[in-house]
């Protein structure tokens, strides 16, 4: 079973995220600040991270980047969510960090299934993604 490290300050949109995924039959781990799931991400190793950008502590772009540039880390796939942070100049941003993905708030729900099918199960996406929003 995969594991999903979620780090998410809101608690509305971490339970939404959590139970979205605990649906999908993922275990999850729960973090609050950007700190709380570096050391998260360094002691279980997840198969995925979702990681809001505007978090206390250590901010979504610079967590990112430290497990980007982690030896043990680097391979794990960065799910980005964010209210905020939208336009050309912050989608270059996340393509110069190698981020898997981003997710716009409110989430939507079959797109943040799909890139989680398609970042942990590549083979499974049974071609989804012939229909873009």
């Amino acid at each position: 079973m995969s594991k999903i490290v979620i780090i998410e300050d809101d608690r509305i949109s971490l339970a939404l995220l959590h139970k979205i995924l605990k649906d999908m039959g993922y275990t999850t781990y729960l973090a609050k600040t950007g700190e709380e799931g570096w050391n998260l991400c360094l002691s279980i190793k997840p198969d995925l991270i979702i990681a809001d950008i505007l978090l206390p502590q250590v901010d979504g772009l610079a967590l990112a980047q430290r497990i980007k540039t982690h030896p043990r880390l680097s391979h794990i796939p960065i799910i980005l969510v964010s209210g905020v942070y939208k336009g050309s100049a912050f989608q270059a941003d996340i393509q110069k960090l190698e981020v898997d993905a981003y997710l716009p708030k409110p989430i939507d729900t079959q797109k943040l299934k799909q890139e989680v099918t398609r970042l942990l199960h590549p083979g499974e996406t049974k071609g989804n993604d012939s229909h873009e929003d």
